[in-house]
């Protein structure tokens, strides 16, 4: 029992350690935005279970479960800030009309966005490929893309059910196919 309450503070101690160095880093301009924070726990997080991977730390160890958790937290909030990035409108209208004071959008504003991620979505694709690959390691990135690249999927899917529930799916033109687009992430993973 005494050796978990030091395994706690040991993982609580070295976590507040990383928020300590974030925070230096900001103030000498190295970790300056949250992406680039969410980057440096998510590192940290991969090197802490890849260390106990190596020592055989048994997979259902608590400090395998806390870091886990950590890093798939961080690493969901990484991905939405990189989609954000690239596919803002069309992730910011879906959220808009799926929440609770959502509105009947113009035929207009929906073919925009078509258009716009007709013409852009392969580019987004090239950049978050590259951004991944500069920022994690290997195993990581793969990892990491294939959750971005299923989430884009998603975002992707919704839009086109917000465009259906208001008509709009067989008049807007230049729909990108959910074929096309899984297409292009199997060639990225």
């Amino acid at each position: 029992e005494m050796l978990g309450r030091n395994s706690v503070a040991l993982r609580e101690q070295f976590v507040a350690l990383l928020k300590a160095l974030a925070s230096q880093g900001e103030k000498f301009r190295v970790l300056t935005t949250e992406k680039s924070k969410l980057i440096f726990f998510i590192n940290n997080f991969d090197s802490v279970l890849s260390t106990f991977s190596e020592v055989k730390l048994p997979k259902e160890s608590p400090d395998i479960e806390y870091f886990e958790s950590l890093l798939a937290t961080d690493t969901e909030l990484y991905i939405e800030a990189e989609l954000l990035d690239c596919y803002g409108r069309i992730i910011n209208f879906v959220k808009l009309q799926e929440g609770d004071d959502s509105q009947n959008p113009a035929f207009d504003e929906v073919q925009a966005l078509v258009n716009d991620f007709n013409v852009n979505w392969k580019s987004g694709l090239e950049l978050l490929n590259s951004a991944v690959q500069t920022y994690f390691q290997e195993d990581t990135s793969v990892s990491v893309l294939k959750q971005m690249l299923t989430q884009l999927l998603l975002y992707y899917t919704r839009f086109l059910d917000v465009a259906k529930k208001f008509g709009y799916d067989k008049k807007v033109t230049g729909l990108v196919s959910i074929s096309a687009i899984m297409e292009e992430i199997k060639t990225k993973t």
